[in-house]
């Protein structure tokens, strides 16, 4: 064998194993591939890895039912699984969804889930606060609504401020929830204590409620017209 038929061999000997060695990795987070042999006629189906969030909802779905008793929620203890909780099963038929939708949430799996039904899980699952804000977070990638929270009032001395303004001014917080106005806005605008603590939001009333017949005349909506508002600390 000549010199040059020898560099030749070495060469795509070296490449065949760098080919092999490539095939043989698997990037983080890219889809495995499997076999599956169907009728004498072979399948190759793609299967993707799981992500951390995945796995953190999957454990912390089956942790929570686990240490639940049938008892608890009215059911016979003859429903006893291995780890002494809950089934999926009764998870979902508690909750109102069936039972393999609920078992695609604990596996994991890509897919929308309404508040209502999260809220309806936290429930079933008698989850404390921090456990349903992880819920959320860990389902929807965001913390869930405020549930029984106080309404905030504004701070005294920006009201003492607004009501020496001589100019409409009012005080909302982040929701636009107006929390203070002062009397030159009831004279000009409308009068915030003659409607209902939660019906003070100023978006509601400016893109949903009807017209007044004195705005109508000039022919401005009310979302056009400028408030002098101080915003107050959101509410939590």
């Amino acid at each position: 064998m000549t010199r040059t038929k020898k560099l030749f061999v070495a060469a795509a000997t070296c490449l065949m194993m760098t080919t092999l060695e490539h095939r043989a990795k698997v990037a983080p987070g890219a889809a495995r591939r499997s076999t599956v042999r169907k009728s004498g006629v072979t399948v190759r189906t793609r299967k993707r890895l799981r992500s951390t969030v995945a796995n953190q909802r999957s454990e912390f779905l089956r942790l929570c039912r686990a240490r639940i008793k049938p008892s608890d929620v009215g059911l016979p203890m003859a429903r006893l699984t291995r780890s002494g909780g809950l089934r999926r099963e009764d998870v979902a038929a508690i909750s109102g969804v069936s039972a393999s939708w609920y078992t695609w949430l604990e596996q994991g799996r890509d897919m929308r889930v309404s508040d209502d039904v999260l809220e309806r899980l936290s429930e079933t699952l008698k989850l404390s606060e921090d456990e349903r804000i992880y819920l959320f977070t860990l389902v929807q990638g965001r913390p869930p609504r405020l549930r029984n929270a106080t309404r905030m009032e504004a701070p005294p001395d920006t009201i003492r401020m607004i009501s020496a303004l001589s100019m409409p001014a009012i005080v909302m917080n982040l929701r636009w929830d107006v929390l203070g106005w002062n009397k030159v806005n009831s004279l000009i605008y409308r009068d915030y204590a003659t409607r209902a603590p939660t019906d003070r939001n100023l978006l509601e009333i400016l893109l949903i409620r009807p017209v007044q017949p004195a705005l109508a005349q000039t022919g401005v909506h009310p979302a056009r017209l400028r408030y002098s508002s101080v915003l107050a600390p959101p509410v939590r």
